[in-house]
């Protein structure tokens, strides 16, 4: 999706696409797709390997291409990243031994990538006297400085261990922590004075021209207000705004005294 582009990848993430490909009821196998003109890494191969391995089939384990959006975004932005095409969805055998076997799936892709499963007993929240919220890890571990993904929501911890809330500045973009602590995500937010903030599919705010957002476009600041019930000059051409923050399409309607309606 669009959040290769705009995702915060910490430096030397490893990045995995995960697909099932469809053909006809006759097609096997599985492969790994990277960027036409790069190279490939121990990652690429052994998963390469391992995905032949466990889906035969394919004529080449490994292919380079260029016309997939996500493959070229991750390349633009130098991200270790590759798409792996498991097997064929539309081959009955293959998508149910996939399914039936997710397990096996996963472990082979976390070997692949170096990392060995285990069953680990979940973390749990714990609260301080000063009613401040940090999550202990099985081990006794706790996350802090950073991002965690706790089930299925990612949270943002201070360098001591506490959860934050409210908004958050991370790496010069903003984001915004609901109270229950996890972070928010494709949704308008109220700042102050009647002004908003739209929060992207990564979580950051909006910020500093045209943004596309729920098939509409909205205009924001640097600060990451988004314009309202207003006009904005961009570029030397003028744009109504209006009372939901959206671009007004087509003709702007005027009240009797010759005045917009936004």
């Amino acid at each position: 999706t669009g959040g290769i582009s705009t995702y915060p990848f910490p430096s030397g993430a490893q990045v995995l696409e995960c697909h099932l490909d469809s053909a006809g009821s006759s097609a096997r196998g599985g492969h790994v797709i990277v960027k036409a003109g790069g190279g490939t890494d121990s990652c690429d191969e052994s998963l390469a390997a391992a995905v032949a391995a466990m889906f035969p089939g394919r004529a080449q384990r490994i292919v380079y291409r260029d016309d997939l959006a996500n493959v070229n975004r991750a390349a633009a932005r130098n991200i270790s990243y590759r798409l792996c095409e498991f097997c064929f969805i539309s081959n009955a055998e293959d998508a149910a031994k996939f399914v039936g076997d997710i397990d096996a799936a996963a472990r082979m892709v976390l070997g692949a990538f170096g990392i060995e499963a285990s069953r680990e007993e979940a973390g749990e929240w714990r609260q301080g006297e000063d009613g401040r919220w940090w999550y202990r890890h099985a081990g006794g571990s706790y996350t802090s400085g950073g991002w965690e993904l706790i089930g299925g929501r990612w949270y943002l911890f201070d360098a001591s261990g506490w959860m934050l809330t409210g908004w958050q500045k991370v790496g010069g973009k903003w984001y915004c922590m609901a109270d229950s602590g996890a972070m928010m995500a494709d949704t308008w937010v109220p700042v102050s004075n009647g002004r908003w903030s739209w929060l992207t599919s990564d979580g950051s705010a909006a910020m500093g021209g045209w943004h596309e957002v729920r098939g509409r476009w909205a205009y924001f600041d640097e600060d990451g207000y988004a314009a309202v019930n207003t006009c904005v000059n961009v570029a030397g051409h003028w744009f109504a705004i209006g009372s939901d923050c959206y671009m007004v399409e087509g003709a702007v309607p005027l009240d009797d005294s010759g005045a917009m309606v936004l």
